[in-house]
């Protein structure tokens, strides 16, 4: 199992040190669809209005260092891709639409 899915696991699972461990220092999650670049603490604080919902992942598909995931938060869906280094995210791209997105 990569980072990418344990950290879709903690986020399933509210466990957000899990989460956190996940990421490499100073990454950085982009989400184009509000025009935002997070650091790792904002995004777990606005993650957890999704997880709250309930998590599903659909699909990975992992080639190397770079993850693609399919998910669903509550009522939002999720395509995201994921740059793993040295095992760690150290950047992200999340795509979310729906009602929470």
């Amino acid at each position: 199992m990569n980072a990418v899915e344990r950290l879709w696991r903690a986020l399933g699972a509210e466990d957000w040190a899990s989460a956190r461990a996940q990421f490499r220092p100073h990454a950085i999650v982009e989400w184009p669809h509000r025009g935002e670049r997070l650091d790792v603490e904002e995004y777990l604080a606005r993650t957890r209005v999704h997880a709250t919902g309930g998590v599903e992942v659909r699909r990975v598909v992992a080639e190397g260092r770079l993850v693609a995931v399919e998910a669903s938060a509550g009522s939002a869906r999720c395509g995201a891709f994921y740059d793993l280094h040295d095992g760690l995210i150290v950047s992200a791209v999340e795509y979310w639409v729906g009602d929470a997105a």
